[in-house]
């Protein structure tokens, strides 16, 4: 039982101290977590089952979704123990997770979700109604979980779209499908709106001293280009908020602005394909700004679970944004962030979307 806990925890250390036999060590406590998990979902439907340890089962996925978020082992790993996680969640249906014993480990992995199911194109039960509302007693759904809805709900929208386009038998039933979803989408968008009042009262300019996000300690050169006019926040919750919520905003931003909504070449992000369009650059750019000022703040702080939620808007705006210096800049964090902490294996993947992603842009002509 110990082999999950133990594994990302010798992994944390061994990035740390760069020790290659702590590094050997955690490997090798990583393949008895997997032997653990595979023994334990074998007897899942015995007779005897012991509840507590059925419940550990689905903390054990966490963990090593965690030591793969931090050093990948294999292509597809971090997605394949995030999943697993939610298929035991699915198993124990909604209600336990709103106990308090349970609802942080529900919020933990409902934020892995987000980033899987955003990156692969595929939703989760999570998206499901019962899902986004059983394990919230009233007293702890702030305004703000709208913002991890309406992520999870993106994915599960575009597949149901691409369903419907796949079995439609005449144009007419495909314009109805697109219609459709462009009016849930579009209603998603509003309920962003109606939350930015809130959100802009997070946002605190900084100084014109302060006014480079490039700082020395993100590895740059003069010869880097320099994003200005920045962001502070009044604490990193708020800094994270703002980030996701500006993330939300520009993948709906990229699906209204598709004429054909036609298969992106990323599973969730059409690319922008009105780059002349002032009124939706400017609201991309403003929406990356927030972004990268978020990663700034909350560079500050190091702590690991702002990192890895961090990565996906990042990624976003590496891939999304119209503006060149903003790309580079979100690159640049990202693989500050892989140089310098230990969160190596979503970072890399992220590098390499955002690596494919210019090539892309290079073929259509775009700087």
């Amino acid at each position: 039982m110990r082999a999950p806990l133990l594994a990302p925890s010798l992994v944390l250390i061994a990035l740390q101290s760069k020790q290659p036999g702590v590094m050997k060590e955690a490997l090798k406590w990583y393949d008895r977590g997997l032997g653990y998990l595979r023994t334990r979902l074998k007897h899942l439907n015995d007779n005897v089952t012991d509840e507590a340890e059925d419940n550990f089962l689905i903390y054990a996925a966490l963990f090593m979704s965690i030591y793969e978020s931090l050093q990948t082992t294999v292509i597809g790993g971090y997605e394949q123990h995030v999943i697993g996680a939610v298929a035991l969640l699915q198993a124990k249906g909604p209600e336990l997770f709103a106990k308090p014993e349970y609802h942080d480990l529900f919020l933990a992995i409902r934020g892995h979700a987000i980033h899987v199911s955003l990156m692969t194109g595929n939703p989760t039960c999570l998206a499901n109604e019962e899902w986004l509302l059983t394990p919230f007693p009233q007293q702890t759904r702030t305004k703000f979980e709208i913002i991890n809805d309406i992520l999870l709900l993106i994915p599960k929208y575009l597949s149901e779209l691409r369903k419907e386009l796949y079995y439609a038998v005449d144009t007419f039933k495909q314009d109805s499908a697109k219609q459709k979803f462009i009016w849930m989408i579009d209603s998603m968008k509003k309920d962003l709106d109606e939350l930015q009042g809130h959100i802009l009262q997070f946002l605190r300019p900084m100084p014109s001293s302060r006014d480079s996000i490039l700082a020395p300690d993100i590895g740059t050169n003069e010869n880097e280009p320099d994003y200005c006019d920045l962001y502070d926040f009044t604490s990193p919750i708020h800094a994270k908020i703002v980030a996701m919520s500006a993330c939300a905003r520009i993948v709906i931003l990229g699906i209204l602005s598709s004429t054909t909504l036609s298969t992106p070449p990323w599973p969730c992000f059409f690319p922008i394909e009105n780059w002349h369009d002032e009124t939706l650059v400017a609201e991309i750019e403003e929406a990356s700004k927030q972004i990268l000022s978020a990663s700034q703040y909350l560079s500050q702080f190091i702590i690991g679970c702002a990192y890895s939620r961090m990565i996906l808007p990042l990624q976003v705006v590496g891939q999304m944004s119209p503006n060149q210096a903003q790309r580079e800049t979100a690159r640049n964090i990202l693989e500050s962030w892989y140089n310098d902490t230990p969160v190596k294996g979503l970072t890399l993947l992220a590098l390499q979307a955002i690596d494919t992603t210019s090539y892309y842009l290079s073929g259509l002509g775009v700087s």
